[in-house]
C-alpha cells in the first residue's frame, strides 16, 4: 500500500487462469453468456474478500460493501 499510495491513479490487476467446464456447459445449455456468468461468479467472490473491496478516497481508506467491476 505504501509503495503505490503516492501514485496519481494507483490500481492493481488480478489475473487468474480458471478452468470451469461445468459452468461453461451449463451456461450454454441455459442460453446464457459464459462471460456474464463468469463475471457474476467472480464479482460474488470479490464481494466476499474485504481487501478486494478496499479503495483509497483522497487520504481515507474505505471498505465498500459492494464494488462494480470494470472491463
Amino acid at each position: 500500500y505504501e509503495l503505490y499510495r503516492g501514485c496519481a491513479d494507483p490500481f492493481y490487476e488480478l489475473t487468474v487462469r480458471v478452468s470451469a467446464p461445468a459452468v461453461v456447459e451449463a451456461s450454454r445449455q441455459a442460453g446464457w453468456s459464459v462471460f456474464a456468468v463468469m463475471l457474476a461468479a467472480l464479482t460474488h467472490a470479490v464481494h466476499r474478500c474485504e481487501p478486494l473491496r478496499t479503495r483509497q478516497r483522497g487520504e481515507e481508506v474505505v471498505v465498500h460493501d459492494r464494488i462494480h467491476p470494470s472491463w
